[in-house]
């Protein structure tokens, strides 16, 4: 569902200035042809910007931020701008799984049939379409903790899978994690380029941004590693609420580097199109969070020539 003026725009010189965000209009879709991930991949290579091998991981010490919503929807997204994305499923309430493959949820087999073989990834990895596949989760992955207790495969386990699926074709691997900072989120910050911690705008979500930001350096000092790159992701977002825009500029003041530009507006789009079997991105009545999603995507990716490393 990638229109060409999405590819296009990415192109611009000059970005809009940062500011919580207003409704803003369409073109008309017949003025505005349908690309495909091929075309898209095609444009985005020839003007430099289009980089494979990335890992990003959605994390968060609390749920209910919208973390497995904009992990799914990032990884369709990116897939649709001709990214081979993967989606890894490390959540034992295996909510992406539920998400990307409902009818194949009791067939599953999860990530920790094949940690310490990832040569078998292969097995149990699901296509959900030619551009975008999943790696489940179930109920099992709730023992990954016991299994990666050594601190080696806590190093080493998610870092070596996510090198294989690279090694398979895969572009891109966008990261599901549990609310929580047991072994398997560890190992998930020792293979990420890049973390999102997506955030509600209530002082309780915002209390653990400074926690999960001095565990993931102490984490990367630990075992010898490079920090991951953190961004903080506002979701849940409504300008008519005066706690939704204080948050929000709060967030501008304190982490102005690692602040998302567009928060993700609330919206009951996502349950509507989860019922019908869609993403956000082939709802029609979804027009204000995929504009944030495909702005989330643009960003997190580097696709504007504007977007600062």
């Amino acid at each position: 569902m990638l229109r060409r003026s999405d590819v296009s725009g990415l192109l611009a010189v000059e970005s809009a200035p940062v500011r919580a965000p207003s409704d803003t209009g369409r073109s008309d879709p017949s003025e505005d042809p349908l690309i495909s991930p091929d075309e898209a991949q095609g444009v985005l290579k020839s003007a430099g910007l289009f980089a494979s091998g990335r890992t990003i991981s959605f994390i968060n010490l609390k749920g209910g931020t919208g973390k497995t919503t904009s992990a799914v929807t990032t990884a369709t997204r990116a897939s649709e701008f001709g990214f081979r994305a993967v989606v890894l499923d490390l959540d034992a309430q295996a909510s992406a799984t539920f998400m990307l493959a409902p009818h194949e949820v009791d067939q599953v087999k999860p990530f920790i049939e094949i940690w310490d073989k990832p040569a078998k990834i292969s097995d149990i990895l699901i296509e959900v379409s030619p551009w975008l596949s999943l790696l489940p989760s179930s109920l099992d992955n709730s023992l990954l903790d016991i299994h990666l207790s050594k601190p080696l495969s806590q190093k080493t386990a998610i870092k070596d899978a996510c090198s294989h699926m690279h090694t398979m074709g895969h572009d891109l691997v966008v990261i599901d994690c549990p609310p929580s900072l047991g072994a398997g989120v560890i190992s998930a910050i020792c293979a990420s380029d890049t973390l999102v911690i997506p955030t509600t705008p209530d002082n309780f979500s915002l209390r653990g941004i400074d926690l999960t930001i001095e565990e993931t350096g102490a984490i990367a000092e630990t075992f010898g590693l490079p920090k991951p790159q953190i961004k903080i992701l506002l979701t849940h977002y409504d300008r008519r609420i005066k706690l939704s825009d204080a948050v929000y500029r709060h967030l501008q003041d304190k982490y102005p580097d690692m602040l998302i530009k567009q928060p993700i507006r609330i919206s009951s789009a996502y349950a509507q199109a989860q019922e019908q079997g869609k993403t956000v991105f082939q709802f029609a009545k979804a027009k204000k969070v995929q504009a944030d999603y495909h702005a989330l995507t643009t960003e997190l990716l580097r696709l504007n020539r504007t977007t600062s490393p």
